[in-house]
């Protein structure tokens, strides 16, 4: 296993925190729209916190790979790096805007619900972000398997292993 793989794997790891913890905030969310009982609507809330601390964990391995391994050019590795990292910082911000609005204008009923939708399109950003992800890891694979090594040089040449 070489260097690049074990950060992926630390990535992955730490990916599944926020992860979970938003869709559980998003089955919390669900919870309160059906039964209108605000208790699930504050641990919603708690889970968002925990899935921002997650986020910003994962992000440290993420943004380490992303600055060290991947290729800067107009690879396909790249591209779905670049295309990653902005959907998941777009995500910790869709959702750090959430928690401000739940811990600050919960108590009025548009609030609560535009947290909800919130909560709602954050998951499906992240379920995209994810995706990417996925293919980021085969890709990478691949290149492994294959016996190739991709290079951080600016033509993105790719030259075999010794």
């Amino acid at each position: 296993m070489d260097e690049a793989e074990r950060k992926l794997n630390w990535y992955g790891l730490l990916l599944l925190i926020p992860a979970l913890a938003f869709l559980g905030a998003l089955a919390m969310d669900l919870t309160y729209a059906v039964t209108q009982n605000g208790a699930w609507f504050g641990i919603a809330g708690w889970l968002i916190a925990l899935g921002l601390v997650g986020g910003v964990l994962a992000a440290l391995p993420g943004l380490d790979y992303f600055v060290h391994t991947v290729p800067r050019t107009t690879s396909a590795a790249s591209k779905l790096a670049t295309a990653h990292m902005a959907l998941s910082v777009a995500v910790l911000v869709l959702f750090g805007l959430n928690l401000a609005l739940r811990q600050y204008g919960a108590s009025t009923a548009w609030a609560r619900w535009l947290a909800v939708y919130l909560t709602v399109f954050g998951n499906l950003e992240m379920g995209v972000s994810l995706v990417l992800a996925l293919r980021l890891r085969a890709y990478h694979r691949s290149a492994r398997k294959s016996r190739l090594h991709v290079t951080m040089s600016p033509y993105d040449r790719v030259r075999p292993r010794k």
